[in-house]
């Protein structure tokens, strides 16, 4: 008779011993709770040591592209689009055995982090899939960038549109935030504030406010 891989018993023991990932971490600056992929490597990196495996990840593929978003004032704005292919292959230290999961992962960002984001929403998503991992969530995470259509000009907007509710996440919310105060773009924030209070959550609208007035208070402006 075969013997079973130890792998197998090892990943139903860090299962046994995974509880749900909530929000728990708390922004006390800007007021709102966040759950990042620290939170989900925490839960799962003991329970991982604990049962004898190591994890290597191999870069199957990865795409870039640059993306012009149309922000909800109506501004076009450049950002990198990167969507990596990642196959993780979890090793037991036992008997060497081994099970490989591949994913993909997608992240935008303005700056120069757009690989780290999108390998560590990839390797995030891989634990969760594959620990089944309760998350504490109604919805799962969902991006709200709209892409620019391929004309340069700007699109003829009325003066004050009806604002639309904010659909992302709370993760979603403190990107959104960090991007537009690192680009001083107080359009965008107040289009985002309006979306906010549009949705009916007035602590996010807050930690609008306040990347506003920091942004104001650094141009000596009232």
């Amino acid at each position: 008779m075969t013997d079973t891989p130890a792998i197998h018993g090892q990943m139903l023991a860090v299962m046994r011993a995974i509880g749900a990932v909530a929000k728990g971490d708390r922004n006390s600056e800007q007021g709102y709770s966040f759950r990042g992929v620290d939170a989900v490597v925490n839960a799962v990196g003991p329970a991982l040591r604990d049962a004898g495996i190591f994890l290597l990840p191999e870069v199957v593929e990865l795409n870039h592209a640059q993306v012009r978003l149309l922000g909800r004032g109506g501004n076009e704005r450049q950002a990198a689009s990167c969507t990596p292919v990642v196959c993780y292959r979890f090793i037991s230290g036992t008997d060497g055995s081994q099970v490989s999961v591949t994913v993909a992962g997608e992240a935008i960002d303005y700056g120069d982090k757009v690989v780290a984001k999108a390998m560590s929403v990839a390797y995030r998503i891989m634990l969760l899939q594959v620990f089944a991992i309760p998350t504490d969530d109604v919805e799962p995470d969902a991006e709200t960038y709209e892409r620019a259509a391929p004309s340069p000009r700007r699109p003829v907007l009325p003066a004050h549109p009806p604002a639309e509710p904010y659909t992302g996440t709370d993760d979603d919310f403190t990107i959104d935030v960090a991007n537009l105060e690192e680009v001083r773009d107080l359009d965008a924030l107040r289009e985002l504030w309006r979306s906010v209070t549009a949705s009916g959550r007035p602590d996010l609208a807050n930690a609008v406010s306040l990347a506003v007035q920091r942004i104001k208070d650094s141009e000596g402006k009232p």
